[in-house]
């Protein structure tokens, strides 16, 4: 029989910054959003660098991400695959 239990710390993001750089992911709505949150949590449980931010375009429109991507703001977002003759334009 056990006696004691030890629980595992959950990592927060601002301490487990290990690489210079983040991957910024844009978001469209609320509920990609949370998924986006997440996702970057189960990486920094598995120890996945570089950490993933996320961040809500003002927009709700796919094209508004892309326009993120392009003006540096973001580095990926997830778009339907007909956006992908778009996004290389």
């Amino acid at each position: 029989m056990y006696t004691s239990i030890t629980r595992r710390n959950i990592p927060s993001i601002s301490n487990s910054i290990q690489c210079s750089v983040s991957i910024k992911w844009c978001t469209l709505n609320e509920y990609e959003q949370q998924k986006c949150k997440w996702l970057q949590q189960a990486a920094l449980n598995s120890g996945l660098q570089p950490v993933i931010e996320c961040s809500q375009s003002n927009d709700t429109d796919t094209l508004s991400c892309l326009n993120d991507i392009r003006n540096g703001k973001a580095d990926i977002a997830f778009t339907d695959v007909n956006y992908g003759y778009i996004a290389l334009k």
